[in-house]
């Protein structure tokens, strides 16, 4: 009974995150408009434009002052809303218009709208380099058709990929932002990210890592012969019994589910902390490991019912014929495999399918996977050595995925390309600060204190990803508490001088 109880409170966190995030993604405030967006910047004839999605919170502008302008990035721009907290705070103290810019290819903002708006052909338009024209030209048009009184001080912000290209800005096009905030920006593209899984050792309790790596070798051992993989199937409640064919990605599964918990560690719902219980409050670390990868698996069904959300009013699912079929095509487009226990009661591990649904030409997520295997990366293998989870997932199984989705031979990111072109950790630029938390992976790729380049500057804190973005807690860490006045500070400097 006391396991049930234990349960029945993870089901009731995982409830009330989910209604939690739906409220925040519903609740940002402001008025929503569309811009007249250029579809290819680079092509001779520029007379092709979309509908790129932006919206504005002038309640406390004042005519004159200055601009914050965030750049959503790999979603719907409503999911953003927990992230820009402390932008719409800081826009009310300084009297500054405070915009959302949609990134294209997310949300509604398709530069090609239609029954296959993210085919191969198309997500040729998808680019980072792109993304930052589009955010260029509209600042400039913005500014010469709808401020009364033009400014120069416009400041840009981003989270996670999106700061990044906040950051990439800066770089590129020094004219037209004064500064740039660039909290949890990953600037390093990389194709083998071992890193990622690693952290997680330096991130937990060194109780909860030798919880963790005691699981892993367990399931490990049990996923090399046939009645082990009987056993697993049952455990993790498999929608199908599990084959050495689909062992990779089941593997590469749990270990996304459990090892990314270190991401989001930000108050006040410290999800490391509350996976680390259920992998340490058992003697049997199996079975702690099961629970803490259903509930992480409540994180990912409660950002994917935002994006679902978000698309059930777009032009291509309005063609169904009803809201039930509406519904069943959002299932497979919106959640990855893996997390339909809440619809179904088991968990999907079949990689087959996983990759058929990567391969439908109106499916949204086909996006940051084309961003991936073009010019970032981020694949999060796993080797001996690199982590305390599973040692046998090579990365070129995920490098292959690419080719398998989009149909392109031989298809790799251009990791190279990218860095040259950015520079990735060496930023040539000005006016650039970053702020990252230690215990979130994505730190290793960005630019931390010590390792800032002339021109940028960086503060780091005891928390997770974009935590100096979302709204402040009494449980705040004093190095959380002061990056986020060390972002202000850079802030208000900028606007002063």
């Amino acid at each position: 009974r006391d396991e049930d109880k234990k349960m029945s409170k993870s089901t009731d966190f995982v409830l009330l995150l989910l209604a939690t995030t739906l409220s925040l993604a519903a609740a940002q405030p402001g008025a929503y408009f569309e811009f007249e967006q250029i579809v290819d910047h680079d092509a001779v004839n520029q007379s092709l434009t979309f509908k790129q999605r932006y919206m504005t919170l002038d309640e406390y502008y004042k005519p004159g002052g200055p601009v914050f302008i965030f750049l959503s990035g790999e979603a719907p721009m409503e999911f953003f809303a927990f992230q820009t907290v402390q932008i719409r705070n800081w826009a009310q103290e300084q009297g500054a218009l405070y915009i959302n810019l949609e990134h294209r290819f997310y949300g509604k903002s398709n530069p090609v709208p239609g029954g296959s708006p993210y085919s191969t052909d198309n997500l040729r338009l998808l680019s980072s380099q792109q993304a930052l024209a589009d955010a260029a030209y509209f600042i400039e048009r913005y500014n010469a058709t709808k401020l009364a009184q033009p400014t120069d001080k416009w400041i840009m912000f981003g989270c996670s990929y999106s700061a990044g290209l906040a950051a990439w800005f800066r770089l590129k096009y020094p004219h037209i932002v004064l500064a740039s905030i660039a909290p949890s920006g990953p600037v390093q593209a990389t194709l083998n990210y071992t890193s990622f899984f690693g952290q997680f050792s330096n991130s937990a309790p060194s109780k909860c890592v030798a919880a963790a790596g005691d699981a892993a070798q367990q399931i490990q051992k049990l996923a090399a012969s046939t009645d082990g993989l009987a056993q697993l199937s049952k455990m993790f409640s498999a929608c199908a019994p599990l084959t050495q064919e689909n062992t990779y990605y089941f593997l590469w599964t749990l270990m996304t589910a459990v090892g990314s918990a270190d991401q989001m560690n930000n108050p006040p719902t410290w999800i490391l902390n509350t996976t680390c219980q259920f992998l340490t409050n058992t003697s049997d670390t199996l079975a702690g490991f099961v629970k803490a990868f259903n509930f992480n698996q409540g994180q990912e069904a409660a950002a994917a019912m935002v994006r679902e959300q978000q698309l059930l009013r777009s032009p291509a699912f309005q063609q169904s014929k009803s809201e039930a079929q509406q519904h069943a095509r959002l299932s497979t487009l919106t959640r990855p495999h893996s997390t339909l226990r809440a619809e179904v009661g088991c968990n999907s591990f079949d990689e087959d399918a996983f990759i058929k649904s990567l391969m439908m030409s109106n499916n949204p997520n086909r996006a940051w996977w084309w961003q991936k295997c073009v010019e970032f990366g981020y694949f999060k293998p796993g080797y001996d050595g690199t982590s305390v989870f599973f040692t046998n997932l090579p990365v070129e199984h995920i490098v292959a995925y690419c080719e398998r989705i989009f149909g392109i031979p031989n298809m790799t990111p251009h990791i190279d390309a990218t860095n040259r072109y950015y520079g990735g950790y060496n930023l040539h630029a000005t006016n650039v600060m970053f702020s990252n938390g230690l215990l979130d992976p994505w730190h290793l790729l960005s630019i931390n204190e010590g390792t800032a380049p002339q021109g940028v500057t960086a503060t780091d804190y005891e928390a997770g990803h974009c935590g100096t973005l979302i709204d402040a807690t009494d449980n705040d860490p004093p190095s959380l508490v002061a990056s986020r006045e060390a972002l202000y500070s850079f802030i208000k400097k900028q606007l002063q001088d």
